[in-house]
């Protein structure tokens, strides 16, 4: 369960760092709003390192698996009202 729990968080981390330097400028490569990305890039990076903590230090990988998988439900939730939602251009 810890593997599992550290290899979402590794992907969180990832897709988190592409956010965030989608967010300052550094990539180029979002197609959703700032306020977006910016939510992404913070969801992503709060619950990876959440998730990083509970597995080595709280010794707790059951929370730590869930707490990697929760920005991938919470995400789709944001990306399926940011669609309905937002203006076409």
């Amino acid at each position: 369960m810890k593997v599992f729990a550290l290899l979402f968080a590794a992907v969180n981390i990832y897709l988190g760092a592409r956010c965030f330097l989608n967010l300052v400028g550094v990539l180029q490569t979002s197609k959703y709003g700032t306020g977006t990305t910016a939510l992404f890039a913070v969801l992503f990076l709060g619950f990876a390192a959440a998730a990083v903590w509970f597995a080595f230090w709280g010794n707790n990988p059951k929370l730590a698996f869930w707490l990697g998988f929760g920005p991938w439900a919470l995400a789709l939730v944001v990306m399926f009202f940011t669609l309905i939602l937002s203006n076409p251009r």
